[in-house]
């Protein structure tokens, strides 16, 4: 009794929200079109080759030492979870052709 209560006071709440009256409308400004004046002509300038400079020694960084075993321990225990379904899935097909 009283969820029907609380459902149809909420309907009606809602009801009253999207009731309102809408805004209105504004009409658009004209619009005044304008020609755009002519770009000037850009100067092309040709780039003078430069030599390249001498490719640098790649240095090579030490990676912190932060892995841990856990993650094998997690795929061992999924694969053991995986090993288990398969015998018992195994025991139950053998023990139905008795």
């Amino acid at each position: 009794m009283i969820r029907a209560l609380v459902i149809t006071l909420a309907v009606a709440l809602v009801g009253l929200a999207c009731a309102s009256q809408p805004e209105p409308v504004a009409e658009p400004e004209p619009v005044v079109e304008t020609t755009p004046e002519p770009a000037p002509e850009p100067v092309v300038e040709t780039p003078v080759a430069q030599p390249a400079p001498p490719p640098a020694a790649p240095v090579r960084q030490e990676l912190p030492k932060t892995a841990s075993v856990m993650p094998g321990v997690g795929l061992a225990g999924l694969g053991a979870l995986g090993l288990a379904g398969i015998v018992r899935w195994s025991r139950r097909i053998s023990l139905r052709r008795d």
